[in-house]
């Protein structure tokens, strides 16, 4: 690898691979330690503090007319952003491009190089070290891996689109990833604002709430013992108090939830012990933990993994603010503390999107039908299985109903809904009959699309997002089987992805064309959430509605329901 190490970066002279070395992997907190450029005439390497000096070079970067190629471009651009470069003019993006062909692979560039036989690449450990050993290398050594990068992007970047175009893919990269990824790097970059006061004020109150529990604990138990260890906890229920039900592992008994839940009312020591851990879980994970993640400017920037999942939806590291949790009461309140910098949190989500996906995909005349006249479909389904007009439906017709719509997509078996909807495992049995008599056309899609991945190794959605499922022929039933509820399900959870995905892009799109100053912020499955100025507040509403709603043509009706609200937790 022949290349130079500069002080003043030359006039680059044509396109050429733009590779950031950013040093954490927390773009939004990292250093950079300087910029690889590559093309087939020139290769530098020049240090970050260099770079912020040269104004040619700064020129360059930020000139979207200079077309640059990168990997993972939202990191590169975000991450500069931060260190106060400006890049623009990224028209590839080498991490997306691998992942829409196989989203299988790893997400450090060795992985990608290996997949398409490419040498001449070392992985990041190698170069920087790990763990407590991580440093800084010498000036040439990584120099050399960080041009050796660029080289790798560059040298790929034919091959890669050839095979994206080969493989009908190159739309769903260009039209979709590509612009979701600057969407994703704003949001990230406007960050979520969090009133501290709220998050301090619910620590103190936990940690009297769990004080108080604790006491509670041994004083009902007889003994003092450290409640959050498995093993201490397993000695007091299972020897000191004689409880049955319990399993013994090497190291001791099983504490685990549903051991704890099968035994909850033998002695009334097991719901505090629940409850305290739920309480000791939600502070350390939300209320100390994300007080931790709160930047300078009172907000929380997360990271949004683009190319982690093998349906296509995107993930949220660092914190986590995709799971925050919604169905404990105390859990709601930890929403409360995200709140509007602008002036009202608008959240707008798709209602029963994969559902309705399935209607499309598997040409379900009698759900198609239903969904056109806007009937409740759970209540329709529970009607047609049981046999009695739509007006008839008890709510535990239309519960197990609902159980059967939502579990039919993810290949539920006869056991699991029995579990869920506690019935004997033969009347479970009856229902999914009833269900596909009902429903014929998903039966007959359902076996279609397990026989087309056993011929050709993978299943797509409607964008023609591929997921590849190896182990869908394995000898091993349980393997097959669960290879088998892979491939019913991606089609649609994958479809319900890129369907997301277009809405963001239209949604942007309207929103820069009016010039409107509310921001897109957060990402959550099927649901999307803004930052909206009052003024403005009537007017984002609708567009997002009428976007959200229209942003792709299906067979049935796509219908989004809004709120807006002061915090996260009122939204709902």
């Amino acid at each position: 690898l022949k290349f130079e190490i500069v002080d003043h970066m030359p006039e680059i002279t044509k396109d050429s691979a733009v590779y950031p070395s950013i040093y954490d992997t927390n773009y939004h907190r990292s250093i950079i330690l300087g910029y690889g450029i590559y093309n087939d005439e020139q290769a530098y390497f020049i240090s970050y503090e260099n770079a912020l000096k040269d104004e040619s070079f700064l020129a360059y970067l930020k000139d979207e007319n200079e077309k640059k190629y990168g990997y993972d471009i939202k990191s590169a651009v975000i991450g500069s952003r931060w260190n106060g470069i400006e890049i623009n003019g990224y028209t590839f993006d080498l991490s997306l491009a691998s992942y829409v062909l196989e989203p299988a692979i790893k997400e450090e560039l060795k992985y990608v190089c290996t997949h398409f036989d490419y040498e001449g690449v070392q992985y990041d450990e190698e170069v920087f070290g790990k763990g407590a050993k991580k440093h800084i290398p010498e000036d040439d050594i990584l120099a050399s891996h960080i041009v050796s990068k660029a080289k790798a992007i560059y040298e790929l970047k034919d091959v890669v689109t050839k095979e994206l175009k080969d493989k009908n893919q190159y739309e769903l990269y260009e039209n979709i990833e590509l612009p979701v990824t600057r969407i994703l790097g704003e949001m990230e970059f406007a960050g979520t604002e969090i009133d501290l006061d709220v998050l301090k004020e619910m620590d103190t109150a936990f940690d009297e709430t769990i004080e108080k529990l604790a006491n509670d604990i041994y004083r009902i138990s007889g003994t003092t013992f450290n409640i959050s260890s498995p093993k201490q906890l397993g000695q007091v229920l299972f020897e000191d108090l004689g409880l049955k039900g319990g399993k013994k592992t090497k190291t001791g008994y099983s504490t685990s939830q549903d051991v704890l839940e099968k035994i909850i009312d033998a002695h009334p020591v097991v719901p505090l012990v629940l409850e305290y851990r739920m309480l000791t879980k939600l502070s350390s994970t939300y209320l100390k933990g994300l007080q931790e993640q709160v930047f300078p400017d009172n907000k929380i920037h997360t990271i949004y993994k683009q190319t982690l999942t093998h349906t296509g939806r995107l993930s949220s590291v660092d914190p986590n603010l995709q799971n925050i949790p919604v169905r404990s009461e105390e859990g709601k309140l930890i929403r409360k503390a995200f709140v509007s910098h602008n002036g009202y949190l608008v959240s707008f989500d798709y209602s029963q999107i994969e559902l309705r996906i399935l209607a499309h995909m598997a040409h379900v005349t009698n759900l198609i039908d239903a969904f056109n006249q806007g009937k409740d479909i759970h209540r329709h389904t529970a009607a047609l299985v049981f046999g009695v007009k739509d007006e008839e439906v008890t709510p535990q017709m239309r519960s197990q109903a609902k159980a059967v719509n939502f579990g039919i997509i993810y290949g539920m078996s006869e056991f699991r809904l029995s579990k869920d909807i506690g019935m004997s495992i033969s009347e479970a049995r009856d229902f999914i009959n009833k269900y596909f008599e009902t429903y014929p056309e998903v039966k007959t899609y359902m076996d279609e699309v397990v026989e087309t991945c056993k011929k050709q190794g993978y299943v797509s959605t409607l964008l023609n997002r591929k997921r590849y499922i190896p182990t869908i022929n394995d000898k091993n039933f349980m393997v097959r089987q669960q290879a088998q509820r892979y491939a019913m399900n991606t089609p649609i959870q994958g479809t319900g992805a890129d369907i997301l995905k277009l809405a963001m892009i239209e949604v942007d799109k309207a929103l820069k064309e009016k010039h409107l100053k509310s921001q897109m912020i957060l990402q959550v499955h099927d649901e999307l959430i803004f930052d909206v100025f009052e003024d403005e507040l009537e007017e984002v509403m609708s567009l997002v509605k009428e976007k959200m709603e229209h942003c792709i043509k299906m067979d049935v009706p796509l219908i989004v329901e809004g709120n807006y609200a002061k915090n996260w937790c009122e939204l709902k």
